[in-house]
């Protein structure tokens, strides 16, 4: 009897390449952060020599683009961000909620668009919040009003 004739092998599909995955790892202040604001009355970055700082002082710059949301939650060492006074646009970025050390936010005197996000209110030890001055919509999120604010400041949008 003639021997069996093998099975065909089923070879599966390859699996697709996963995109890359952001990691703190690779976040890089510089480049990933302050870079993509391109702020003109910088003409190198700041935080070269400390690429952990507390704060992040970038008011009155000439900084203009969108706020990066990747690598925010990698900087969870910053306490005060300071962002007023330049020609920022754009939504405030979701991820900004992550900047868990976050006590002093300032993004007033911008052209920033869209609605505040309801994850700022993760940012529990924030006690400054302003974002006067902007192309804000909508209402304040109640979630963020539960914060104990010594500062909070949204007037002029729309």
């Amino acid at each position: 009897a003639p021997s069996p004739s093998p099975s065909p092998t089923i070879a599966p599909s390859p699996s697709p390449t996963p995109s890359p995955v952001f990691s703190c790892d690779t976040f890089d202040l510089c480049t990933d952060f302050f870079d993509h604001l391109d702020c003109r009355d910088y003409p190198s970055c700041p935080f070269a020599n400390d690429p952990t700082p507390s704060k992040i002082i970038l008011n009155d710059k000439d900084c203009r683009g969108t706020i990066p949301s990747q690598g925010l939650s990698c900087m969870t060492y910053v306490t005060r961000l300071k962002l007023n006074k330049n020609s920022l646009t754009g939504t405030i970025p979701t991820e900004m909620g992550e900047m868990s050390g976050l006590k002093f936010l300032n993004g007033a005197k911008n052209s920033l668009s869209g609605t505040l996000p309801t994850e700022l209110a993760d940012l529990t030890s924030l006690t400054f919040l302003r974002f006067s001055e902007n192309s804000l919509t909508g209402s304040f999120p109640s979630e963020i009003g539960s914060i104990n604010f010594s500062t909070l400041k949204f007037c002029g949008n729309s």
